[in-house]
């Protein structure tokens, strides 16, 4: 995770809708093995936190881009199944550490 954000988020020899789609794409996977996996620990909240950030920041830099390129309601499914997911670490965490 922290390879795609220190390295290739920031890439100018490529547009940013490039960039997005294979870091949304990586992403998912990320997203998609910490919940198969059933990680709800710190280490997952500090992957989803940035992921969050980053939908976020696509929907400013990428909003005057045509729909064939970037969709702004794919978009938001992605963030919201991160905020979900990071939801569920923030409860678990919550309730492992009051037990």
């Amino acid at each position: 995770m922290s390879y795609l954000l220190d390295n290739v988020v920031d890439r100018t020899d490529q547009p940013f809708v490039d960039v997005y789609k294979f870091i949304s794409d990586r992403m998912r996977a990320i997203r998609k093995d910490f919940t198969c996996q059933g990680s709800k620990d710190a280490t997952a909240i500090a992957c989803l936190e940035p992921m969050a950030r980053f939908h976020i920041l696509s929907f400013h830099e990428l909003c005057q881009e045509p729909k064939s390129d970037f969709d702004p309601i794919q978009n938001m499914e992605k963030l919201t199944d991160t905020l979900t997911t990071l939801r569920q670490c923030y409860d678990d965490l919550q309730t492992s550490s009051s037990s």
